[in-house]
């Protein structure tokens, strides 16, 4: 039985326990859940970090909060994301281990309160629009045949001596 357990996304992968007061050895990812299988000790507040990635391709995802919490702090990689959540503290950016990540505090949270991650959407990229290209010249050269038959011959005119 797990000491503690809090709801992550479920489609998130690579979940990798940080350093805290309480051991990575005793954090692992089961569902979409994170478990604490180790003992923590009664008294102040304790501190636990952990991580995870994302599959691409989202607009964005809501980080569920199932239970009361005094503080959050965040790290975002993308720093051009947007963060929406009650009491929310941006932090500026931050650089950890040569990666930049955009940071922000929140709370106190209740159990239920959303916070809200909005991903920019990827860079435009001409090569999106080939399918588009292609099918447009497709109709004009399908339009020009039919025009093209239907199209009545010229008349010749007899010819005089």
């Amino acid at each position: 039985m797990p000491t503690w357990a809090g709801a992550i996304p479920a489609t998130a992968v690579r979940f990798q326990a940080g350093q805290g007061d309480v051991s990575p050895e005793a954090m692992l990812q089961r569902g979409d859940s994170v478990l604490v299988l180790g003992p923590i000790p009664p008294g102040q507040v304790k501190q636990l970090s952990y991580g995870y990635v994302l599959p691409a391709g989202g607009s964005g995802f809501a980080l569920p909060i199932d239970q009361a919490t005094q503080d959050l702090n965040l790290l975002v990689e993308d720093t051009t994301a947007s963060v929406d959540a009650p009491k929310l503290e941006s932090l500026g950016v931050q650089a950890i281990e040569q990666r930049r990540f955009a940071a922000y505090r929140a709370g106190p949270l209740a159990a239920g309160d959303r916070v809200t991650i909005g991903l920019p959407r990827g860079a435009f990229r001409p090569q999106t629009l080939l399918p588009y290209v292609i099918a447009t010249l497709a109709a004009a050269m399908a339009a020009a045949l039919v025009w093209a038959l239907r199209r009545k011959p010229l008349a010749s005119s007899p010819s005089t001596p």
